[in-house]
């Protein structure tokens, strides 16, 4: 009887329910391994040029913890299980959907717009490159027309932006000339100079 009662005790109920909120978020990541995709709502507020996002999304998570945690102290143990896997569930749901599905700023004019099937090439890669820095990604992207090379480290250039304005920071130089760099690698002549961080497509 007194190990029943220990069980169900308020503050039980509350670390549970935590535990298990913070199991969902870490399932998440073990099958979609890009940490940054849970700074979603701090990602959002980058686009639109907020700066030190990643402290709103601090807060936000500790407070859909606490508040996870306080709700569950008197309810029934389904809705205490229901409501920490639900919840988190919804949360990743939705970082995955805005990195990987939901659509990006795509330029509104493009180096190649007298030729649709370039400028279509071009697009393409712009938005897998934009998701990819977006969550603090780099790859190359060697081996395929110039027009979609490019598409994909400005595509880069630009999301990354984003994600050092999420952590409060410019894109150092460096940064800059790494993408210029592997773009000519790979075959395309990128200049960002003109593309300073603060003025980028958001």
């Amino acid at each position: 009887m007194a190990e029943s009662y220990a069980v169900n005790t308020p503050i039980v109920k509350a670390m549970i329910a935590v535990m298990l909120a913070v199991s969902v978020g870490g399932a998440f990541l073990a099958w979609y391994p890009f940490l940054f995709s849970l700074a979603w709502p701090g990602l959002i507020l980058a686009r639109f040029g907020v700066r030190h996002s990643w402290l709103f999304v601090v807060a936000f998570m500790l407070g859909v913890l606490l508040w996870l945690g306080l709700r569950s102290r008197h309810k029934p143990w389904w809705e205490v299980g229901l409501a920490s896997v639900l919840v988190p569930a919804s949360y990743c749901a939705f970082a995955f959907l805005y990195v990987a599905r939901l659509p990006v700023p795509l330029p509104k004019t493009t180096p190649y717009d007298s030729v649709a099937a370039q400028r279509a090439g071009y697009l393409h890669s712009f938005d897998a490159g934009y998701r990819d820095g977006l969550t603090g990604r780099f790859r190359t992207y060697c081996f395929l027309p110039e027009a979609e090379t490019r598409g994909f480290y400005e595509g880069a250039y630009h999301g990354r932006v984003v994600w050092y304005r999420l952590l409060g920071r410019r894109m150092p130089d460096r940064e800059r000339h790494l993408v210029e760099g592997s773009a000519m690698r790979d075959g395309s002549m990128v200049d960002l100079m003109n593309e300073p961080g603060n003025q980028t497509v958001h």
